[in-house]
């Protein structure tokens, strides 16, 4: 009961001045507590590995697959991706991030302090002040095209879309882009392990080049900070807060204290890659702000029309201690 009420604190469930959603520390710690009772139920009544539900209401219902330690819940159309992939172990949803979007308060920043004077008796409230926390450009202003969802796909720039699905054990989709490439992914959920396998193949007979793309979200709670090490083949890269660039690589570790483990992500063929933090705009008594949400992380392989190709990726899922 204790863990339900926590899970309902009302903090990160709205938007205002002073946080609410946009803080990644107040909905961290709602998915904290929800976790913890729903691995406590878990052991009351099992559920299936494999369901469907209409979690969001949207009248469209996303996939629930788990086991014991970790559970990934996949929105089927049109991109297949994770919308929430949960460790158990460490009570963390890494898919705990927002889009940007635009807000009501972005037009005082575009338009700044002159289009909204404050009365001219009285003291100015903290939402009528214009200040700024950090430098926003129109750039961080702009919404995003698609959802911060995890393993999203592109070839070139257009995005593969799935339309079947099939369920025997495991979520498998197949899809492509247009008449050009077929394209198949499929889920796969051991221990601590989520394994993604991909199957690409084109008819054309022409033999040209492409990029294969896929894109993950990994919300790590030490954002910018400190805590956070990013590693490549076993060489360290910095923190998660600056954008980093590497090619041909075969292992990237995500080391968070914060978060009291990590992600060892494995690449089959190897991969090149980039990550940028994934930043929003917020509003809070002290000024204008952004906060990163997220770490974006780009996958890209080299694909060739007239032949069939196999992706691997494994994700290992660590808590410390």
């Amino acid at each position: 009961r204790a863990d339900l009420h926590e899970a309902q604190a009302n903090d990160a469930y709205w938007h205002g001045l002073f946080g609410g959603i946009y803080l990644p520390h107040l909905r961290r710690a709602v998915f904290n507590a929800i976790l913890r009772l729903e691995a406590q139920l878990d052991r009351i009544t099992a559920r299936p590995v494999l369901e469907t539900s209409d979690l969001d209401m949207d009248g469209i219902g996303e996939l629930l697959y788990h086991n014991h330690t970790l559970q990934l819940i996949i929105r089927p159309a049109p991109s297949a991706a994770v919308v929430e992939w949960d460790c158990y172990a460490l009570r963390h949803n890494l898919g705990d991030t927002l889009a940007r979007r635009d807000e009501a308060y972005y037009d005082r920043i575009r338009h700044g302090a002159a289009a909204h004077e404050a009365p001219s008796e009285g003291i100015a409230s903290a939402h009528d002040r214009i200040s700024f926390k950090t430098d926003i450009s129109a750039e961080d202003l702009t919404p995003d095209a698609t959802p911060c969802h995890s393993f999203q796909e592109w070839i070139d720039e257009s995005a593969v879309t799935y339309s079947e699905s099939s369920l025997p054990d495991a979520p498998h989709f197949s899809g492509g882009v247009a008449d050009e490439w077929a394209v198949s992914k499929r889920y796969t959920l051991v221990e601590n392990h989520l394994t993604v396998d991909y199957r690409i193949e084109s008819a054309r007979k022409r033999v040209e080049a492409q990029r294969f793309r896929s894109r993950l979200f990994l919300a790590m709670p030490s954002c910018d900070g400190p805590a956070g090490q990013f590693f490549a083949n076993g060489q360290s890269q910095g923190g998660f807060g600056s954008p980093i660039r590497g090619e041909a690589t075969w292992e990237i570790v995500l080391e968070d204290a914060v978060m009291g483990g990590k992600i060892v992500l494995h690449f089959n063929p190897p991969v090149r890659w980039q990550s940028a933090p994934h930043l929003t705009v917020s509003q809070s008594e002290a000024g204008f702000e952004k906060i990163m949400q997220a770490l974006r992380l780009d996958l890209d392989w080299s694909v060739q029309t007239g032949k069939a190709h196999t992706i691997l990726i494994q994700a290992e899922v660590v808590a410390h201690g």
